[in-house]
């Protein structure tokens, strides 16, 4: 039996809706930004529009705002993003925030879900870790 590598055409879909935001949204911000604009003023307007657009969080479920991708989607999506260094940002897909994320929804308790986990989804907060050898 053949192996079918074909992509299926929801994964294809949203990898170009991605790809087209990163065009027309992402790049013109880093060019913005290139010409003086405020790094998190552009940043929040890219947020506000990607969520608008329901672009946001590909990785997280529906039910938790986000776009409730698998992992052939989600990997199609990360491709795009990184072709801009706001993609990423911008959907509130960064590392190290989106592991963290994930470890919350699996195995956090309802207290660590309102106090960390909401804000992270809402892209409020950021998470930071120092790492030594």
């Amino acid at each position: 039996m053949a192996i079918d590598f074909e992509i299926p055409a929801e994964a294809k879909a949203v990898r170009e809706r991605v790809r087209q935001w990163v065009e027309d949204e992402c790049r013109p911000a880093e060019k913005a930004m290139e010409d003086g604009a405020d790094f998190k003023e552009t940043l929040d307007a890219l947020r506000v529009k990607a969520r608008a657009q329901g672009l946001w969080c590909p990785f997280i479920p529906q039910e938790y705002g986000g776009m409730g991708l698998g992992p052939l989607a989600n990997a199609l999506v990360q491709m795009e993003l990184g072709e801009s260094y706001l993609g990423a940002l911008s959907m509130n897909t960064q590392g190290p925030d989106d592991a963290t994320m994930l470890t919350l929804l699996e195995h956090g308790t309802d207290y660590q879900k309102e106090k960390f986990l909401k804000p992270l989804l809402n892209g409020e907060k950021r998470i930071c870790y120092s790492m030594t050898e």
